[in-house]
């Protein structure tokens, strides 16, 4: 633990204090308190950190650019809405293989709840709210052929094919479509 610390200080330091990247200082101490905490599986934590995670892009876009304006939030937002689903989708597969009963829309429901309000956040969201097509197709589908057979390595490679999918569409309507 305290290898990764001085690894991470020697990091962010230069970038810190050569480019004056202050907030970098603020962002590290809010995420490290939770970065080293044991890993839970409930999912108001799952959740909780998948937005934390999810603070990478607007830091990224901060050390590019010096700035943390709409675009930097914007990425967060984005991606922290569009992870939140897989955390919603993977733990259904989960619940439906330990529980191995109950129908595929009682199992699915939290998963299908949330990304028809994604749907709605994608509608109404023009037109950044295409990168989310792919993962809300996936959610539905996904629900409907659910099974109670937890085939956790198909799972991953589907949720990373996914979600590079909806990275590049994301990236494809913000360079054309702005």
């Amino acid at each position: 633990m305290a290898g990764l610390l001085v690894v991470s200080l020697v990091a962010v330091l230069p970038v810190v204090l050569i480019w004056h990247r202050w907030w970098l200082i603020a962002f590290g101490a809010g995420v490290a308190p939770v970065a080293f905490r044991r890993t839970e599986r409930s999912l108001a934590l799952q959740l909780a950190a998948v937005a934390g995670l999810t603070l990478t892009a607007p830091v990224a876009w901060y050390v590019a650019t010096g700035l943390l304006n709409w675009p930097a939030w914007r990425l967060w937002l984005v991606n922290a809405l569009y992870f939140i689903g897989r955390v919603f989708y993977v733990k259904m597969h989960i619940t439906a293989a330990s529980q191995r009963n109950g129908s595929r829309l009682r199992l699915g429901a939290l998963t299908l709840a949330y990304h028809g309000v994604l749907a709605g956040v994608a509608a109404s969201w023009w037109p950044v709210g295409l990168a989310f097509v792919p993962g809300i197709i996936h959610a539905v589908i996904g629900t409907a052929r659910l099974t109670t057979v937890l085939k956790i390595k198909q799972i991953a490679w589907t949720e990373a094919a996914v979600s590079v999918v909806f990275g590049v569409s994301f990236v494809v309507v913000m360079r054309f479509f702005r």
